[in-house]
């Protein structure tokens, strides 16, 4: 839910400003030795709301152009697993079902909120491209995975993929997190893949 109190206040403090400046403005208009200075108060408070704006604007296209560097380094790292000598690879790297992917995968890119996670989606366009051992819904699922779990998730993951029939404190400990309480009661839960 939106909070419109918020954006009221802004309106009206906004308005404020306006009108403040405008009567400034009025009154400088008005008396012609005074207003010489009303005038100048005005136009020095307009100028730093707006040096403020610019600022803002400033640190937008500075953070957008930052980005814009990281998807470039991406896709320049992304070509450079291809074998793009490979008839096969480049064909598939040009058709709509591959370009859909990238695409999908830029998007989860900008969200990702780890530079794990952002290694993990840099893979994606490489292995489906290179590769086509699932399909395209697959991946896409696996796009989605990312954006859902947590690295830690997919730490545990591989701990039991790498080794089948592990428990629980040993997944703990082959990830960093110490031991398990449950094991030092003496209990062990065996997890297969």
């Amino acid at each position: 839910m939106v909070d419109e109190s918020s954006d009221d206040v802004d309106a009206g403090s906004s308005n404020w400003r306006k009108a403040s400046r405008g009567a400034l403005q009025v009154a400088g208009g008005a008396i012609p030795f005074v207003g010489g200075l009303f005038s100048a108060v005005a136009g020095a408070w307009s100028e730093a709301e707006q040096e403020k704006v610019n600022r803002f604007f400033q640190h937008w296209l500075q953070m957008l152009k930052d980005e814009l560097t990281e998807k470039e380094q991406t896709i320049i790292e992304i070509m450079a697993r291809l074998d793009l000598q490979d008839d096969e690879i480049a064909k598939r790297i040009e058709s709509d079902g591959y370009q859909s992917l990238v695409k999908k995968t830029f998007r989860e890119w900008a969200g990702a909120e780890s530079e794990e996670k952002r290694e993990y989606i840099r893979n994606i366009p490489s292995n489906a491209g290179a590769t086509r051992l699932s399909s395209d819904d697959v991946v896409r699922l696996f796009i989605d995975w990312i954006k859902r779990y947590s690295e830690l998730h997919f730490h545990v993951i591989g701990s039991i993929y790498k080794s089948p029939g592990i428990t629980r404190g040993a997944i703990w400990r082959d990830i960093g997190k110490g031991e398990n309480r449950e094991e030092n009661r003496g209990q062990t839960t065996v997890l297969r893949s």
